[in-house]
């Protein structure tokens, strides 16, 4: 079963989120905590992807990136998760290493979509 980290800090955001994974057949683990994050995005035990939210209170999308790239080899495929339409905002997620990005509020047509054209295999 495809896994993916959550990190969100919307406690509402995460919730629709993982419903819609969960009804995709996606393992869902949720993260608040940067750092804590990293460790699990690094350890042998990596999720498949992360669903990244760009407005994190502590660290942003892109410092979180970064933070993967140092920490191993195992880069997940990240998908970045925004409420504005900021081209320059996703050029920057892109040169730091995010697979892909997605606008708030979303939907399952969209993250099914997004996941598909990353080679994620969910159920339908």
């Amino acid at each position: 079963m495809t896994r993916c980290l959550l990190i969100e800090d919307s406690d509402t955001m995460r919730a629709v989120v993982r419903k819609i994974l969960e009804d995709l057949n996606i393992a869902v683990a949720e993260e608040t905590d940067i750092e804590k994050a990293v460790e699990i995005c690094a350890s042998d035990d990596a999720p498949d992807l992360v669903f990244l939210d760009w407005d994190l209170p502590e660290l942003g999308g892109p410092q979180f990136i970064r933070s993967l790239r140092k920490a191993g080899e195992f880069r997940p495929r990240v998908v970045l998760c925004a409420l504005e339409n900021n081209q320059e905002q996703f050029k920057i997620a892109r040169a730091a290493g995010v697979a892909a990005h997605i606008l708030k509020p979303l939907d399952r047509q969209i993250v099914a979509e997004t996941i598909a054209k990353l080679g994620v295999r969910a159920a339908a």
